[in-house]
């Protein structure tokens, strides 16, 4: 059975800062979000150790996306 993609959740406060950054940011961040988490998250990013072990860091210019990987 081939996987069809993942499922990207975005808690409330989240999608409230979402909405302060500059919309070019906000366009990115859409975009990564259906190009690469939707499709495979574990390809992308950098994987973070300790106890932030399963979640991994995005860079977006100045800007840096955190993503739990459940």
């Amino acid at each position: 059975m081939e996987k069809t993609g993942y499922i990207v959740v975005i808690p409330l406060d989240v999608e409230d800062q979402i909405t302060k950054l500059p919309k070019y940011i906000q366009c990115q961040i859409k975009l990564i979000i259906e190009n690469k988490l939707k499709v495979d998250p574990i390809s992308f990013g950098k994987p973070l150790q300790h106890c932030w072990a399963g979640h991994r860091r995005l860079r977006l210019g100045k800007y840096l996306m955190e993503v739990a990987v459940i």
